[in-house]
């Protein structure tokens, strides 16, 4: 009978969410199951192209050599080899103070949460490990590796160009994803490079005294009403105020 292998899917979020999601590691998806070798590889396809994560990490040892030279052939995947060193206790200490900081967030009624839990919660003693031993890989890459967002970013580019110059099909077709998510790639990029077009225009207002409230010292945002002196601006509310106060505009 096969050994139990497991992936589990991290995401990192580096500043608070717009929600007011805190900063840390968040557990998208865990699943292990004893499969054959060509069930664990085509299941790690279909987590890659279900998550189209910025690294895959796969312990580069026993079935995980033939799944890293077996993926290395057929994908393009941002592979990630890490060796093992010392006992399995020896590396879950090198998680534990990220897991212990309540840094690794964990979501609440997802089906295979309770399974996860019971298993990392048992460790040492649980019959299994699979699961701990996946999650200690993915906290270590992500606190030790400063460049996966650069990966991300250059296979972004990559299928950008593919879409722009070929086709949002052309694309799906060379790295192996469905055309919808071709597109929402090309979205959020063009989407994102907006967002920059007008936070660098912001910044830039921000050290403009013509785009600062002479009142209050706060920005002015465009196409918001203002009281305008030919000198200074002020927001209507604070031109207000400094008619009641007697203060001149």
């Amino acid at each position: 009978t096969a050994d139990y292998s497991a992936c589990v899917t991290i995401g990192q979020l580096e500043e608070r969410g717009p929600n007011g999601e805190l900063p840390g590691l968040y557990l998208l998806h865990a699943w292990h199951g004893r499969v054959s070798f060509s069930e664990l590889k085509r299941q790690a396809k279909q987590f890659a192209r279900q998550f189209r994560p910025d690294a895959v990490v796969i312990e580069d040892a026993a079935s995980g050599q033939s799944l890293l030279q077996e993926l290395r052939i057929d994908t393009d995947l941002p592979l990630q080899p890490v060796k093992v060193a010392g006992d399995k206790l020896v590396r879950a200490a090198a998680a534990e103070p990220t897991i212990s900081a309540g840094r690794v967030m964990v979501p609440e009624g997802a089906p295979w949460v309770e399974e996860f839990l019971r298993e990392v919660c048992a460790f040492p003693a649980a019959p299994h490990d699979d699961f701990v031993d996946s999650l200690v890989h993915a906290i270590v890459h992500l606190r030790s590796d400063p460049t996966y967002n650069w990966r991300r970013w250059v296979r972004d580019q990559a299928i950008i160009a593919a879409a722009r110059d070929y086709s949002a099909e052309a694309a799906a077709l060379r790295f192996g994803m469905e055309v919808d998510e071709i597109e929402e790639i090309v979205r959020d990029y063009d989407d994102a490079g907006r967002e920059l077009i007008e936070e660098y225009e912001r910044r830039s207002r921000l050290h403009d005294p013509y785009w600062r409230c002479y009142h209050c010292g706060q920005e002015i945002v465009p196409g918001t009403s203002v009281t305008d002196n030919m000198i200074h601006r002020f927001h209507k509310d604070c031109a207000t105020k400094r008619r009641q106060l007697g203060l001149p505009i």
